[in-house]
Order: C-alpha cells, then structure tokens, then sequence
C-alpha cells in the first residue's frame, strides 16, 4: 500500500512540475507576442526581424499591426503598397479586385498573386452561390423521379406478365 501511495505522489509532483512549466510558459508567450523571435517568418510584408521588432526598409514605415511594412506613399487605410496615393496594389489583409480597396474579409474566393495590377491576397467575387444549390436540388430531385418511374413501370409489366 506505501508503494502505491509513493507513486501516486510521484506522479501527482510530476504533474505539478508540468503544470507550472506550461504556466511559466504561457506567461513568456503574453508577454512576448508583440516581438519577433529570430524567425523572420513573424514579420510580414517586407519586414525583416532584428531580435525583438521587425524592421522595414527606406521608404517604408511599420504598420499598425507591427508585422507589415507600409509604403510612405500609402495614405489608405490597411494599405501597404501603392503605386500612388489613392490607389493600393497590395492590403494587409485582403484587396477586392473589383474595387481594388483593402478589405479585412474575403466573401467570394481568394488567390494568392505576386504580379500584376494588384498582389497578395486578392479576392474575386463570385455570384451568389444559393442558385447552384437549388440547381442541385432540382436536379437530384428531377433523377430520382425519374428513376422512380422508371422502376414503378418494370414492376408493373413485370406483374402484369406474370398473371
């Protein structure tokens, strides 16, 4: 019986070790967020990580969110790149390619572009989608009744020879 309880107190110091490792950790990670690590992949447009912030090269200044760099000549809104002043090529996070305005959501399909007018994370419209459901439907709907049918009428010559 002494052996048993010595494990379960074994394990029972074991899992308070862990716990306050992973509590110790947690508090680093909070602390810590708004730094870099020595990874550049935290830094986002044109940044480059130096330790504990990203920087940004000539002609660029750290956007708000502390990962991309923004163009000086950017004077809209989520925009990091732009060939001139009311126009962007390239948002934080979205850019419609109908409007060419930074957006924070994609409601049609995205595609990541690294040439042409706009780059990045450029977001098509689509038409909306509910018609292609109710195309499904119907015609799902339409097979079935027709194989529905076609099943009813092979019963019944099936029966009606076999009387």
């Amino acid at each position: 019986m002494t052996k048993i309880s010595g494990i379960i107190r074994a394990m029972m110091m074991i899992c308070y070790y862990v716990q306050l490792f992973l509590l110790f950790y947690m508090i680093c990670c909070v602390f810590s967020s708004d730094n870099c690590s020595v990874k550049s992949s935290e830094c986002g447009y044109k940044g480059e990580c130096n330790g504990t912030i990203c920087l940004c090269p000539s002609g660029y200044i750290l956007h708000q969110n502390k990962r991309d760099c923004q163009s000086e000549l950017c004077l809209l809104n989520d925009c990091v790149e732009c060939p001139s002043e009311d126009k962007c090529s390239r948002c934080v996070n979205f850019i419609s390619r109908e409007s060419g305005k930074c957006i924070e959501q994609c409601n049609g399909k995205a595609k990541i572009l690294f040439e042409g007018p706009y780059q990045g994370n450029v977001c098509t419209v689509t038409p909306d989608e509910s018609t292609d459901i109710v195309i499904a439907i119907v015609a799902g709907v339409s097979a079935s009744l027709l194989l529905l049918i076609i099943i009813s009428l092979a019963v019944f010559f099936y029966m009606r020879k076999t009387r």
